[in-house]
This record gives C-alpha cells, sequence and structure tokens, in this order.
C-alpha cells in the first residue's frame, strides 16, 4: 500500500496462509479429479498443521508417499479456516489422519 518492495528468502519461508476468501486451490488444473488426502503436518518452527493435500497424479501414484516425494518446494493446505501454502522443505513429519 506504501509503495514499498519486500524481497524474501525463498528457503527460509515455512508457510504463508492466504486470505479465507482465497480459491486459488480450486483454479489448479485437475483440482476437481485429484486424489485427496486429510493430513497433519509438523513443521521445522513447531508448528502444525491440519488439513487436506490434493496429489495431481495418476491413481496409481496418488498415495501420501508419492506427494511426499513430490519435487515441488511450495504446497497448498486446505485447512478448515484457510488454505496454506508450505514450503517442503520445512515439513518435519507428514501424516495421514484415517476417518476424518
Amino acid at each position: 500500500e506504501d509503495g514499498e518492495t519486500a524481497l524474501y528468502n525463498r528457503a527460509h519461508i515455512v508457510q504463508v496462509c492466504l486470505p479465507p476468501e482465497t480459491v486459488e486451490t480450486r483454479i489448479e488444473p485437475g483440482y476437481d479429479v485429484a486424489t485427496r488426502h486429510t493430513v497433519t503436518m509438523l513443521m521445522s518452527t513447531g508448528h502444525r498443521i491440519t488439513g487436506t493435500v490434493s496429489v495431481y497424479l495418476p491413481d496409481s501414484h496418488a498415495r501420501l508417499s508419492d506427494y511426499a516425494r513430490s519435487e515441488q518446494t511450495f504446497r497448498y493446505v486446505e485447512t478448515d479456516a484457510h488454505t496454506v501454502i508450505v514450503n517442503s522443505a520445512h515439513v518435519v513429519e507428514l501424516r495421514e489422519i484415517q476417518g476424518r
């Protein structure tokens, strides 16, 4: 708003919370057919994120382990409150939550 520009080192960004009304994830190609997993992530900061991740891979490669091995650095997690973009380099633990 004040015209200033700030640059951040991407490697040091752990997560970014998007405003609740943001639908950025839903415009990704394949969103409607992606496999979804409800997960909890422990971040390097000690913060835990619980939400849903979408895996945009063929069914035979749409497991959570395939998602974890993906080369994509920044990934979306849809929580009840908003969408979070997480830096996969800062994910310490990734667990699937069954029956949620």
